[in-house]
């Protein structure tokens, strides 16, 4: 595994850009945390796994971070054994957040997390319609339906859209 400790705000966004595997984000980084922090990271890693890392959190601090968009919250004072078993959990996008020994694993409502507009499109997704078709068809932008298939794609901790269709289905939410 490599590592690469980042500690300035703005190389760690210039990171961010150019990561291709799991980044664990501090929660407390000076200049640089917070829900805001991984709301930012969301953005810049699109659907790539994101773990959050913190010094002392709360359940409420675990839950904002993993509406933020984080996959994983886990401690920073984590044994190499279990920091390994967390960092396999965020590679195969497993939503989590360990406290103290007790991994607990974090019941995601998909349909629940998708707004009225991203159901539309999603229907249209599964309908098998292409971007331009399902902008014509809600009277939207293209560009519109492109934001709203890759919020899709990330709510559902799917790698594309036909797999953000399939997970749909499988989950009957369309």
């Amino acid at each position: 595994m490599e590592v690469e400790l980042v500690t300035e705000p703005a190389a760690a966004v210039s990171r961010l850009q150019a990561v291709e595997d799991v980044t664990l984000l501090d929660f407390d980084m000076k200049g640089l945390g917070g829900t805001r922090a991984v709301q930012l990271a969301r953005s810049l890693l699109a659907d790539r796994p994101l773990g959050v890392v913190y010094g002392r959190a709360t359940p409420a601090m675990a839950a904002r971070a993993l509406s933020a968009g984080a996959t994983g919250v886990i401690p920073e004072d984590l044994d190499a054994e279990t920091l390994n078993a967390a960092l396999v959990l965020l590679r195969n996008c497993h939503r989590f957040a360990i406290f103290g020994e007790a991994v607990e694993m974090v019941p995601y409502d998909a349909a629940a997390a998708l707004t009225d507009r991203e159901l539309q499109v999603l229907h249209g997704v599964c309908d098998g319609l292409q971007n331009k078709e399902i902008a014509h068809r809600f009277g939207i932008r293209e560009v519109t339906v492109k934001m709203h298939v890759r919020a899709i794609v990330r709510k559902l901790g799917a790698r594309n859209r036909t797999q953000a269709a399939m997970i749909a289905r499988d989950l009957e939410i369309v």
